[in-house]
């Protein structure tokens, strides 16, 4: 039996181009309440950018962050962390001026982003180019993540010289980079952990890169109708997209809530 739900937000609860969480959604999600269920958040994204999304009428039990390298409860307090080694930090920023490209760090509760030029716009929605100061201080700070605004391969190779790190990618040319112990997974299984959960018993949602790993680990692992192909392949169901109320038919394909 399903005693908890794991959910990527961007693709998945949240639709980005809409701009909203779909109706369908919503009513998914208060259906799985309804029925004793506990919902959890599986993100990559920090908790400083959840503020701007429209989640106010949704109800989590907490919420794994940041590709699992902090967890938090219902009420936002940590009660799980991974850091980046300081020599990742260290490297990172030494290939950052060596190359030129920008890079978003990501504190447990804070973020700080160098520069921005046209990639960072673009991937962020920004309007155009914000001339931001340079970080100074990232050889003096602890950090769960990083977001890297460049080449792939350039990325790619960083990480096979770095075994203590992943990367994901969630936009061409946008790589989040975490502690190779971290990882939605990770970050699931201490959330059961903490909350007393069967790590037998739940069910995870996605359709990113990021949330590959995720659905192969879970009781039950569906894919969103829109996500993208490796997803699938290792996804026990698939669903529709999410502007066609996928979210709430995978509930209902599993017998979670009614249709």
């Amino acid at each position: 039996m399903i005693r908890s739900v794991f959910l990527d937000l961007d693709g998945t609860l949240y639709d980005t181009a809409a701009h909203c969480v779909p109706d369908s959604a919503l009513r998914a999600v208060a259906g799985l309440h309804a029925r004793g269920i506990r919902v959890f958040v599986a993100s990559g994204r920090h908790i400083s950018e959840l503020h701007g999304l429209p989640l106010d009428e949704l109800a989590f039990d907490g919420m794994v962050l940041t590709n699992g390298s902090v967890c938090v409860d219902g009420k936002g307090e940590m009660f799980y962390g991974e850091l980046l080694p300081r020599t990742t930090v260290d490297a990172l920023a030494d290939e950052m001026r060596r190359d030129f490209f920008s890079c978003q760090f990501f504190e447990p509760t804070d973020s700080h982003l160098d520069f921005v030029d046209e990639r960072v716009a673009r991937a962020c929605n920004l309007e155009h180019p914000l001339p931001l100061a340079q970080l100074n201080l990232v050889r003096e700070r602890d950090f769960c993540q990083a977001v890297a605004f460049a080449d792939e391969a350039r990325v790619r190779a960083f990480a096979e010289a770095h075994p203590e790190i992943v990367i994901t990618s969630w936009a061409p040319n946008c790589f989040d980079i975490v502690p190779a112990r971290a990882g939605k997974t990770r970050g699931i299984l201490e959330t059961l952990r903490y909350f007393g959960l069967d790590r037998d018993e739940w069910l995870a949602v996605g359709d990113g890169e990021n949330d590959c790993e995720m659905l192969r680990a879970a009781t039950y692992g569906v894919a969103m109708g829109n996500a993208v192909d490796d997803c699938k392949a290792g996804a026990d169901y698939v669903t529709d997209d999410i502007a066609e109320d996928g979210l709430l038919k995978a509930f209902v394909h599993y017998g979670l809530i009614e249709g």
